[in-house]
C-alpha cells in the first residue's frame, strides 16, 4: 500500500508541474503511465480496489503538496544559527577544508574537496569540464558510497556493542556526516536510503533496496516536492541508484560475465564496470535531455578511475586529520593520495583530449526519452 501511495504521490507532483507549465500532454503522459503500470501490476490482486483508493489518494496528495510549496514559507530553510550541532559540524568542515588546502596544492586540493566533502568550488573550470567530458562528475560528489562508507566506520569502531546500539549510532553518525558535506539532494537520498536499511536492521526485517528507493524519494519530496521537477542532480542521483538496483545483477550475469571475462574480479573491477554500465543506463536519457551531450569514453574512464577511488579517499581523510597534529604527518599520508590523483587527472586529460571524447546531441527531446524508458522497462525491469 505504501508503494502505490509513494509512486502516485511522486506522480502527482510530476503532473501537476507538467500541467503548470502548459505542457498538457505530458501531464496525460505521467497519468497514463501511472495507470498503466498500476493495473498491469495489480490488476489481479485481491487487494486492486483498496490500492486504487491508495492511488487516487496519493496523486491528490502530491498535487495538494505541490501547490503548497509555491508558498516561498513552507519550504524556506535558514542559514543562520541552527543549533550548536549544525554550528559545530558547519565549522569542523571549515576547519577540515583549510587542512586539506594545506596538504594539497591545486588542483589536487579542488579533487580532493569534492572526493571528501562534495565541494566542487575549489575545482578549476578547466578540470570540471573534462570531468564533464569523460562521465566522472559523479566521482566528486557524495553519494551512497560516502554513505556506505561511514556505517561501515561506525560500526567497526563499535563492534563491541549489540547490533541495535551500533544501529542507533550507525543513524546518528550518518545524520551528522550529511550536516557536515553540505545536505544536498543527492546525500540526503542516499542517507536517507541508509536509515532505512538499518531502521530494517534495527527492527529484525528484510531490506529492500527498491522499497528504500522509492521511500526516499517519497519523504524528500514531502519534504521539498520541487525536487522531483527542479533539481537534476536528485533526478540523475535516484535514476543511477534505480540503475544499480534494478540492471546491476542482471547486467552482471548476463552481460559483464559473459562478454568482459577478461576484466579482472581484483579490486572490485569487474563489479565497478557492471556498476557503471547499470548506472548510466538508466540516466543516460537524462543526460541527454538536459545537457544534450553523450560521453564516449565514459565506460573505459570509469574503469580506470573508480578503482582508485576509495584509497584516495582514505590517505586523504587520513592526511587531512593528521595534518590537525603535525603538518609533516599530513604530508606523509597524503602524499600517496597525490600520486594517484595526478594519475587519475593525468588519465582524465587524455581522454577528455580525445577528438571523440563526447558527441554533442542537441535533437533528444522528452518523448525521445520516455520513449526509451518504456523500452527498459519492457526489455529489463519486467523480466527481473
Amino acid at each position: 500500500m505504501f508503494i502505490v501511495f509513494a509512486c502516485s504521490f511522486l506522480a502527482g507532483i510530476a503532473a501537476v508541474s507538467f500541467y503548470s507549465d502548459g505542457n498538457v500532454f505530458r501531464t496525460v503522459f505521467v497519468i497514463g503511465v501511472l495507470l498503466f503500470l498500476f493495473f498491469r501490476i495489480v490488476w489481479k490482486d485481491e487487494f486492486f480496489e483498496p490500492c486504487f483508493i491508495v492511488l487516487i489518494l496519493g496523486f491528490i496528495f502530491g498535487i495538494f503538496r505541490f501547490f503548497m510549496s509555491a508558498d516561498p514559507d513552507v519550504n524556506s530553510v535558514t542559514t543562520e544559527g541552527g543549533g550548536f550541532l549544525f554550528n559545530f559540524l558547519r565549522s569542523l568542515n571549515l576547519s577540515f577544508s583549510k587542512q586539506l588546502a594545506t596538504v594539497f596544492s591545486e588542483p589536487y586540493n579542488g579533487f580532493m574537496s569534492g572526493l571528501l566533502l562534495g565541494n566542487r568550488s575549489e575545482i578549476s573550470p578547466e578540470l570540471m569540464q573534462d570531468f564533464n567530458t569523460v562521465g566522472l562528475t559523479h566521482v566528486i560528489a557524495i553519494s551512497g558510497y560516502n554513505i556506505t562508507l561511514v556505517i561501515s566506520i561506525v560500526c567497526g569502531l563499535f563492534s563491541f556493542l549489540s547490533r541495535k546500539k551500533r544501529v542507533i549510532f550507525s543513524i546518528i553518525f550518518v545524520v551528522c556526516f550529511v550536516i557536515f558535506v553540505g545536505s544536498s539532494a543527492s546525500v540526503v537520498r542516499a542517507a536517507v536510503m541508509g536509515i532505512i536499511g538499518l531502521a530494517a536492521v534495527y527492527f529484525g526485517r528484510v531490506y529492500v533496496a527498491s522499497v528504500s528507493l522509492i521511500a526516499s524519494a517519497f519523504f524528500m519530496n514531502l519534504w521539498n516536492p520541487r525536487l522531483l521537477v527542479d533539481d537534476v542532480g536528485f533526478e540523475l542521483s535516484v535514476l543511477a541508484t534505480a540503475g544499480l538496483v534494478y540492471v546491476s545483477a542482471f547486467m552482471s550475469e548476463k552481460f559483464v560475465n559473459k562478454y568482459f571475462k577478461f576484466l579482472p574480479v581484483f579490486a572490485g573491477i569487474r563489479e565497478s564496470f557492471s556498476m557503471t554500465i547499470s548506472a548510466q543506463i538508466f540516466v543516460l536519457p537524462l543526460i541527454l535531455f538536459y545537457f544534450g551531450r553523450l560521453s564516449l569514453v565514459s565506460p573505459i574512464a570509469n574503469l580506470i578511475v573508480l578503482p582508485f577511488i576509495p584509497w584516495i579517499m582514505l590517505f586523504g581523510f587520513l592526511g587531512g586529520i593528521a595534518n590537525f597534529a603535525s603538518g609533516w604527518l599530513g604530508d606523509f599520508f597524503g602524499f600517496t593520495a597525490y600520486v594517484l590523483m595526478k594519475f587519475i587527472i593525468f588519465v582524465i586529460g587524455l581522454f577528455a583530449s580525445l577528438p571523440f571524447a563526447e558527441l554533442g546531441i542537441g535533437w533528444f527531446g522528452f518523448w525521445m526519452a520516455a520513449a526509451y524508458y518504456f523500452l527498459l522497462w519492457r526489455f529489463f525491469i519486467s523480466r527481473i
